[in-house]
């Protein structure tokens, strides 16, 4: 069978989506480049089909099956002149075909290259870009496709997928400066401003054509400038917490990390300002942690009863 479905694909001159689409925003089909004259362009459920001609979008087709003529799609054969062709013999159409996914892609990973600055009494000055995670859509299809276009010349599944991280990271970043959020409370108490930013980001994206909702920062990047800056705090701040044990003054410590830190074989690896950073783990001494309301004793991130008193969590 997968001998016969190659030659099927490769006499088949019908544009199709492949399975391998469903897992991308943006899919660029990469092996067929030309449209075929009375051929047809199947587009399924929940996909749209964006036709770019010399790097600019030309037709954008909903779910279903057309023809490649000039009653299906009148923008591309204007575009491509061929009505002058077609009287010289030509009956194919070079093109390129993006399918793009309109389901919602949960924990997509996004990072951030324009920082973010804040001042506070705490720490001062300080510069970071901001990781997490978040729910992705694309709602307007051409929208997303000319803001990849302007970006990239040429697009492909790896720098589309870099170029939407990029997008989120980078708004969710001049959110933070916008609403005078300072890094300490990132670094101590991310969890309570994730709804704030939630709530500013609901139209952030109607320019790029994407939706975005469940923003949950997971790290900031901090550079070496301000790394011992930030270990001092953040030392001063787990000798605080450790002292109060009270509910009410217990804040979850955020994850950091700095640009000189070697990629895990284990996490993702994120690309920051030419520096490979690795995002799944905090830095080795400001780990996540617990604090049992008894005891005050610090825990694994993952535990779930207290290693001192043996609490429930």
């Amino acid at each position: 069978m997968g001998l016969i479905s190659k030659l099927k694909d490769l006499f088949n001159k019908n544009i199709e989506c492949s399975i391998d689409a469903d897992a991308n925003i943006i899919f660029p089909l990469k092996k067929k480049k030309y449209l075929f004259v009375k051929k047809n362009i199947v587009v399924k459920d929940d996909f749209a089909c964006v036709l770019v001609y010399k790097s600019r979008v030309a037709e954008v087709l909903n779910p279903g099956k057309y023809k490649i003529n000039s009653e299906n799609l009148p923008t591309l054969f204007d575009m491509a002149d061929m009505h002058k062709k077609k009287k010289k013999g030509v009956k194919k159409i070079r093109a390129d075909v993006y399918y793009i996914c309109k389901k919602e892609f949960k924990d997509f990973y996004f990072i951030s290259d324009s920082p973010f600055v804040s001042k506070s009494n705490e720490m001062g000055k300080v510069k970071g870009c901001l990781q997490g995670i978040c729910t992705i859509k694309a709602i307007d299809s051409e929208q997303l496709m000319r803001c990849v276009l302007s970006k990239l010349s040429r697009p492909n599944i790896k720098k589309i997928n870099h170029l939407l991280s990029l997008i989120v990271g980078n708004v969710v970043n001049k959110k933070i400066k916008k609403l005078k959020i300072t890094a300490n409370e990132l670094l101590t108490n991310a969890k309570s401003l994730e709804a704030v930013i939630n709530t500013e980001l609901e139209d952030a994206y109607d320019r790029q054509g994407i939706f975005v909702k469940d923003v949950k920062l997971k790290a900031v990047n901090f550079s070496k400038r301000y790394k011992k800056k930030v270990g001092e705090y953040m030392a001063h701040h787990r000798r605080m917490v450790r002292n109060s044990v009270n509910p009410e003054n217990r804040v979850r410590p955020f994850q950091y990390v700095s640009q000189n830190r070697a990629m895990s074989q284990n996490s993702a690896p994120v690309v920051t300002n030419n520096h490979v950073v690795d995002t799944a783990t905090a830095h080795d001494e400001f780990k996540p942690f617990k604090i049992c309301d008894r005891c005050g004793v610090e825990n694994s991130i993952d535990s779930k009863i207290c290693n001192n008193c043996g609490k429930n969590f």
